[in-house]
C-alpha cells in the first residue's frame, strides 16, 4: 500500500503507432513518433522509466492509498516533464509535501 501524496504532472513525450500500408511498404508516409501529453500522479521516475498513475485512492475506500491504471513511458521517449502547482497537487492528491511552495496547503 502507498502511503503519501505524489506530486501531478504533466509529461509530454514520443509515443509508437500503428500504421496501415499495403505489404509492399507503399502508403507508408510521414512515419515518426506522436508526440503525447499525459498527465498523472508520478509514482516512479528513475534512468529507465516513469509511471504515472490516473487515480489515488484516499478517504472512504477500501484501498485507501493504491493507485489505478498506471502508466509506464521508457524515460529515453519523455521529452519534458512539468510538475503542476502545489495548488492543484493538494486538491488532488490531499495536501503538498513541499515546504517551499508558499500554497499555504503544506
Amino acid at each position: 500500500m502507498i502511503e503519501k501524496a505524489f506530486p501531478v504532472v504533466r509529461v509530454l513525450w514520443h509515443d509508437a503507432q500503428r500504421i496501415s500500408g499495403l505489404p509492399d511498404g507503399s502508403m507508408i508516409v510521414n512515419v515518426g513518433p506522436v508526440v503525447t501529453e499525459s498527465v498523472g500522479f508520478l509514482i516512479q521516475q528513475d534512468d529507465d522509466c516513469i509511471v504515472l498513475a490516473q487515480s489515488s485512492y484516499h478517504a472512504n475506500a477500501d484501498f485507501v492509498g493504491h493507485i489505478s491504471d498506471p502508466l509506464m513511458i521508457p524515460s529515453g521517449m519523455v521529452i519534458e516533464i512539468t510538475t503542476l502547482p502545489c495548488v492543484v497537487t493538494a486538491i488532488m492528491a490531499g495536501g503538498c509535501d513541499s515546504k517551499e511552495c508558499g500554497c499555504g496547503n503544506c
